[in-house]
């Protein structure tokens, strides 16, 4: 995985399900693995996370829920405008500075919200050149596949596999009504943010 030309400003994040954490079959309540690269994925500080709202309505919108259960997608972004269906643009609405003790710039964070709809996603600029933030007004992001060599690596890093194994219950394939998590409690949840626009091309490995 890797980005176009920077002058493009085009960009992908891998996102690997976590079976280790949550074996939810539901996609709000699922644990995903994130990163721009595989060192970024290996990052043992780094906790997976569940989906902002954002992201399931583009895996639902393009049918990838269930292969993004099974392993994982993968997120395209762009600040150019993009044409194709599969394309969905949103539109910057709060930006913000998180106050980070020791480091020395303050990551500038914004939340967008797709055009026709409600559901949104939270990016954070990394950039560290100046201190105007590079976070666009309008941003263009598709989900696919996870592609090839994502999955090879996750694989190859036993992404998949649970220590000592797990059964599930029969509750995970049935529903038994009022036993079911509450899906519109998010007290609990914190979405995993999207990086903004890198610095320069990188690859997945």
């Amino acid at each position: 995985m890797g980005t176009n030309t920077i002058g493009n400003q085009n960009w992908k994040l891998t996102l690997i399900r976590d079976y280790t954490v949550s074996q939810q079959n539901e996609i709000e309540y699922a644990m995903f693995g994130y990163g721009r690269t595989a060192s970024e994925l290996e990052d043992e500080t780094r906790e997976s996370a569940h989906l902002p709202t954002g992201l399931i309505h583009l895996l639902e919108r393009s049918k990838l829920t269930s292969e993004a259960l099974e392993s994982g997608f993968t997120t395209e972004i762009s600040t150019s405008t993009q044409d194709g269906r599969d394309w969905h643009c949103f539109t910057r609405t709060a930006l913000a500075v998180k106050t980070l003790p020791g480091i020395p710039f303050q990551p500038t964070r914004a939340f967008y919200v797709i055009e026709d709809g409600e559901q949104f996603f939270e990016m954070i600029d990394l950039s560290c050149i100046s201190q105007e933030t590079t976070l666009p007004l309008k941003i263009w992001l598709r989900v696919i596949e996870i592609e090839a060599d994502a999955l090879a690596f996750a694989i190859d890093s036993n992404f998949y596999s649970c220590d000592g194994g797990h059964q599930t219950t029969l509750d995970a394939w049935i529903d038994f009504g009022s036993n079911q998590p509450n899906i519109n409690d998010s007290s609990n949840k914190i979405p995993l943010p999207l990086p903004g626009p890198p610095d320069e091309p990188y690859k997945f490995r």
